[in-house]
């Protein structure tokens, strides 16, 4: 479930703004280069948008209000 919600928020993203989204933390700031980590380098011109966090946020909250909805349905 977290996969194909991350997919699928990944291509509207990119769809949208033709590049890859970044994950963003609490240290992350508007404007700024993302940290880029183990796996995956970002380009030298990315610089994290408001986006981005709206990115962050629906990634790790869809999964818990599906999971919270399929919980509800199945009691």
């Amino acid at each position: 479930m977290y996969l194909v919600n991350f997919k699928l928020l990944r291509l509207v993203f990119m769809k949208r703004k033709g590049e890859e989204p970044s994950i963003t933390s609490a240290s992350s700031k508007i404007g700024n280069r993302p940290a880029n980590d183990l796996w995956f380098k970002y380009s030298n011109g990315k610089k994290i948008l408001f986006e981005d966090y709206l990115f962050s946020f629906a990634q790790a909250i869809i999964p818990i209000g599906l999971t919270v909805g399929l919980a509800i349905l199945l009691s």
